[in-house]
């Protein structure tokens, strides 16, 4: 994008002499912040309303940087003040507490004022747009502040990144600017996932609305907010939706007209009184354009979250769903497996099909599910939380336990029951719902108003990625310049950066004699892991116990404190540290210990190697930050790279130098057929958005027949029946050995025949049942 260099140095210039002049006038003990606060946000008042495709003429952009010069300020403020003043007090010297002030650096501010317009020419507009900058450079404050600033102008901002941990850390950064701006309604920090669902809450409660459906009464059913119910249902099967289908309704532009109301000679905001004939019939306020700011956009829009669906999922609760689930249990405990015939013949399942009385066939599939899934209690990893009575699973970075997995954690539940505090009142409270599909709707359906972004991985996009961006409006990179100059980072790619072992033996070892020796010259050392199951082998291998004391773990079923705090000491001298990959974005491993600078930096090792180019681009950014130093290498398994296609042998044919790039050109064979992998998925689940959407608008419409048979369609679809593992058929065949009966053999082949293949075979019945046995079924027939 072309910069118009000369408007932006002299927004920057504007930008910091009023910033200096405020903090030198609200950094004083005695100053009332307050007053900053309401010289702010009149100066925003003043410049409202303004919509996204407003052109700003060179006047009206005067003001964004002392607008952004006020929210830096307090920002400092609020964070350092208290800090500076003592030590001001204490040793008389300003230069000190200069030191501790906490403030943007000029790249930061530079790139706010660029995506607020400054720097675009004479007119310009707020477009969407991506920005680079280094890792561990600050695209927090960057975000935060950019999210004040749209919030003072009258957007609404949601700030997402894929972590709940990293989103909690860095709304806690500017939480009291929001707050004391007043403009804690209108930003919100979440997981990407949650934008997403509170997207289409818009449109009312599916959920519920189903609920009322089912049970008789939707005529009654409310439209609670979707975002009051946070409980997130994971199916086994994820599914993946086409870009550009339907999409909840953008939000509606503002009435510029009727805001013109507002002027600048109104410093309380009120309205001027309008005649009766002004005075439009509709009063309710105009809904405001929002903004969506994304942390590592190469992240949200990647495999792992573009193309997915999030599930609609009711709890529907009744007690004689806990008596079925317990009787399945108890008999699959003692080694029995029950049949569907089984569980009808109970009281509970005629009393369950009376609440469900035009919805039999969702009963008996929920049974025919619980049957299956108890026998895979333990396919999924889950965690016990003894002090509360809980089970969670492994989300990004944490622990959750608003997820479930569908009758696996109920039978998880009946697994621990022995191990919780309260089983009395726990197992009815966990073992009594019935988990309902409802619905699925696309992560990719969002339509915010605009769409920027920062990252540290921008340059390792390929044509994949930006082509799905391409179809959200981001067309406009811009890369950013460190404020640190030139990368003090070391990866010896040619030489010793990359290693390979034949065994698991020889790979820990190798890996325990890097971590000591780095450890030895006073360095810190982060060793990644793909998952916590790799990890654990490391951590049961004979050489880990070899390492010393001074090791830690930091993985995802820690609490936040216990994060924190081995977080913040992985940059200390001679401290190793054992992380699990997800903690390789966005987890600053900031190195304050000067003589682990002074000795090389923090030295990152990772033991695998990562599918995409940006993940192990952000493993590397967890050292040299900020412009200290650092180095990274990899050691690898010879099975690692089998699993990207090519063979070990193939290896050795490869000098020592060009290894990086053989790996990276396996890396990019493998992306390729990901890519194609998502796209031919996603036809399936169009279908499944598109008919979800037809049923929540008949939902909302209180059509009751025609929600009843579109509920069926949708839900046979998203919750097919489990296909066995297997299917044992018992024939038993008598023959007469004296050969009296040969006449009748040709008649005794074709009744055999008849029971495998035909209309009414076996086969048959098992195909109706199990669609998915097609395609066996096919073969069969063709026997002679």
């Amino acid at each position: 994008m072309k910069i118009d260099h000369e408007e932006l140095l002299e927004s920057f210039k504007s930008y910091e002499k009023q910033w200096k002049s405020l903090l030198g006038e609200y950094i004083k003990p005695e100053a009332d912040v307050n007053t900053l606060v309401r010289r702010v946000s009149s100066l925003a008042k003043e410049m409202t309303p303004i919509s996204c495709d407003k052109k700003w003429t060179m006047e009206e952009k005067k003001n964004i940087p002392l607008l952004l010069a006020g929210v830096f300020a307090l920002f400092t403020v609020l964070k350092s003040g208290a800090s500076y003043n003592r030590i001001e007090a204490a040793a008389g010297s300003s230069n000190l507490g200069e030191k501790l002030l906490m403030k943007p650096h000029n790249i930061q501010v530079l790139t706010v004022l660029y995506m607020f317009g400054c720097g675009k020419g004479s007119q310009s507009s707020f477009d969407s747009q991506l920005m680079q900058i280094r890792t561990g450079e600050g695209k927090s404050i960057l975000l935060g502040a950019a999210s004040a600033m749209f919030a003072l102008l009258g957007f609404r901002v949601r700030t997402v990144c894929y972590s709940a941990y990293l989103s909690s850390r860095d709304y806690r950064l500017f939480e009291e600017v929001f707050r004391r701006f007043g403009l804690l309604d209108d930003v919100k920090y979440s997981k990407i996932t949650t934008f997403a669902e509170d997207s289409t809450a818009v449109k009312g409660n599916i959920r519920e609305m189903t609920e009322s459906l089912l049970r008789g009464s939707l005529c009654q059913a409310g439209t609670r907010s979707l975002a009051t119910d946070n409980k997130e249902s994971i199916i086994a099967s994820e599914t993946r939706v086409r870009r550009g289908r339907s999409k909840p309704p953008s939000p509606r532009k503002e009435n510029n007209k009727k805001q013109k109301t507002l002027n600048s000679s109104n410093p309380e905001g009120e309205a001027e009184k309008e005649s009766a004939l002004d005075v439009p019939i509709n009063k309710d306020p105009p809904i405001k354009e929002e903004i969506l700011l994304i942390d590592e956009v190469d992240v949200f829009f990647s495999s792992e979250f573009y193309g997915k669906t999030y599930n609609q999922v009711i709890e529907f609760s009744e007690p004689e769903v806990a008596a079925i689930l317990k009787r399945i249990w108890d008999a699959h405990s003692s080694g029995h497996r029950l049949r569907l015939s089984d569980i009808k013949k109970m009281l509970e399942y005629k009393k369950l099909a009376k609440k469900l009385s035009s919805h039999e066939y969702l009963l008996d599939n929920e049974i025919t599910l619980m049957l299956n899934q108890v026998r895979k209690v333990d396919d999924i990893q889950y965690y016990l939380d003894p002090e509360n009575d809980r089970i969670g699973y492994k989300v990004m970075d944490s622990i959750s336990y608003d997820v479930t997995y569908g009758y696996s954690t109920s039978f998880a539940y009946l697994k621990e029951a022995d191990n919780l505090k309260d089983k009395a009142t726990t197992l009815p409270r966990a073992t009594s719902i019935m988990p309902i599909s409802c619905g699925q709707f696309s992560y990719a359906n969002i339509s915010p108003t605009r769409i920027m972004g920062v990252s540290g991985t921008l340059e390792a996009i390929g044509h994949y990625e930006k082509d799905i961006l391409g179809s959200y409006g981001l067309s406009k990179y811009i890369y950013l310049p460190s404020v640190y100059g030139d990368s003090n980072f070391i990866f010896d790619k040619a030489g010793d950066g990359i290693c390979f072992e034949s065994s698991p033996s020889n790979f820990y070892h190798k890996i325990a004699a890097e971590i000591k020796s780095a450890t030895k010259s006073k360095r810190a050392v982060i060793v990644f892991f793909r998952d916590r199951s790799m990890l654990n082998h490391f951590v049961a291998s004979p050489t880990y116990r070899q390492l010393g004391r001074r090791k830690s773990l930091l993985t995802e079923d820690m609490s936040s404190v216990e994060k924190e705090y081995i977080i913040s000491k992985a940059a200390t001298a001679g401290q190793l540290t054992l992380s699990t990959a997800v903690f390789g974005r966005g987890t600053d491993f900031f190195c304050k210990d000067e003589g682990v600078e002074k000795n090389g930096g923090v030295h990152i090792i990772q033991t695998f190697l990562s599918e995409e180019v940006s993940e192990e681009i952000q493993i590397q950014g967890r050292t040299a930050r900020q412009g200290k130093r650092g180095s990274y290498q990899m050691i690898l398994l010879d099975s690692e790279v089998e699993n990207f296609g090519v063979s070990s042998a193939e290896k050795e044919k490869v000098p020592k130098s060009d290894w990086y790039d053989w790996l990276g050109n396996a890396r990019l064979v493998r992306h390729k057929e990901q890519c194609s992998m998502v796209e031919s998925e996603l036809e399936e689940a169009t279908e499944r958005d598109n008919l979800t959407h037809q049923y929540f608008d008949s939902l909302l419409a209180r059509n009751k027949a025609k929600s009843t048979k579109l509920f069926k369609e949708l839900y046979q679809l998203i919750k097919k029946p489990p296909v066995p593992s297997s299917v044992g058929i018992d024939l038993a065949l008598s023959i007469d050995c004296t050969g009296s009966m040969a006449p009748y053999a040709q008649s005794a082949v074709s009744t055999i025949k008849g029971l495998i293949c035909g209309q009414n075979a076996l086969i048959s019945k098992i195909s109706h049942k199990f669609p998915a046995t097609d395609s066996f079924a096919s073969w069969l027939s063709r026997i002679p």
